[in-house]
């Protein structure tokens, strides 16, 4: 809920969905496509890791932003575009976080 808040309150992202357990985060993006995904390790029913395996077999352009209170995370993701520790991160870290995944997606498609 917390990024959710924080990303809503800015004009220039635009939150298209939202999932409480890794399966239903995957199904959402196979849905709807989004250019980046806000990705927990430790979700219910799915985990983050198998989560960001399926989301990058299924969208591949699809940026990764994980988030974790482990700062070996990064190392256990495959697919992660981006790493983020979750425990005390401010809004506008997320934001920039986020910014640049999207820059970097961006960067592949026109180079």
């Amino acid at each position: 809920m917390f990024v959710r808040m924080a990303l809503e309150s800015d004009a220039d992202f635009l939150v298209c969905g939202e999932a409480t357990n890794g399966a239903e985060a995957v199904k959402l993006v196979s849905d709807l496509n989004p250019d980046v995904v806000l990705l927990d390790i430790r979700m219910p029913v799915m985990d983050g890791v198998e989560a960001a395996r399926q989301i990058k077999s299924i969208c591949p352009g699809t940026r990764i932003v994980v988030l974790s209170a482990h700062p070996s995370a990064v190392v256990e993701v495959p697919g992660a575009d981006w790493y983020l520790e979750k425990t005390g991160a401010p809004p506008a870290v997320i934001k920039e976080a986020v910014l640049r995944v999207d820059d970097l997606g961006l960067m592949h498609l026109e180079g």
